[in-house]
């Protein structure tokens, strides 16, 4: 491969692997055989007249390591468990209230009930 074509490449990498990230997407994606590459700090910064800042020399950092990453705090949300006694505040009706339709197993009606009114695909003519 010719150093230009690697070198978009490298500059998304280094955008990606600057900062320390607790996301565990953004990390597999920094993960290059098994180095991380970050831009050094004295290269920071192009001079005022140059035309377009030219990417930042890149240095490997530690590798990635699989028993650091995580996820971002609250990104897994905890599974409601109904029906695990009084205490829990979701114990004995669940959360569904006392009798009526909503309350009971397999308590909705049938898709495109409405009620006992005519259904809408009842009260349009047939065609096709």
């Amino acid at each position: 491969h010719s150093m230009a074509a690697i070198a978009p490449v490298r500059s998304v990498l280094a955008r990606l692997c600057t900062a320390t990230v607790s996301n565990v997407r953004t990390q597999l994606r920094c993960f290059s055989g098994g180095v991380g590459l970050t831009p050094t700090s004295a290269a920071a910064g192009a001079g005022a007249g140059s035309p377009a800042p030219s990417p930042p020399p890149l240095v490997p950092t530690e590798p990635l390591k699989l028993n650091t990453i995580s996820d971002n705090p609250g990104a897994r949300k905890k599974k409601k468990r109904v029906g695990r006694g009084i205490g829990s505040g979701r114990g004995k009706t669940c959360g569904r209230g006392h009798k009526g339709q909503k309350s009971r197993s397999g308590g909705k009606p049938r898709l495109g009930f409405e009620g006992g009114q005519t259904p809408l695909r009842l009260r349009l003519p047939r065609r096709g």
